[in-house]
């Protein structure tokens, strides 16, 4: 292997959690049944990762809506 890698950063969300290929896209799910979705898509990737071998991994960006979405809202 040329490069290790190292880490993933933002990852797609699975299309049960979110809309998928929009740019601000919407919730599938709403309260508990959302966190949860959420924590099984963050796990989903985490394994994902360690499987590719990654140094640093993390969840892939699934509780957030989108990557400026925390900068808007303030």
């Amino acid at each position: 292997m040329l490069f290790q890698p190292t880490i993933a950063g933002s990852l797609p969300k699975p299309g049960w959690l979110a809309e998928t290929e929009k740019l601000w896209p919407k919730w599938k799910l709403e309260g508990e049944e959302l966190e949860q979705a959420k924590r099984d898509a963050a796990l989903i990737w985490i394994k994902e990762q360690e499987d590719a071998g990654i140094a640093t991994v993390s969840d892939g960006e699934q509780f957030r809506t989108h990557f400026v979405h925390g900068f808007l809202e303030s």
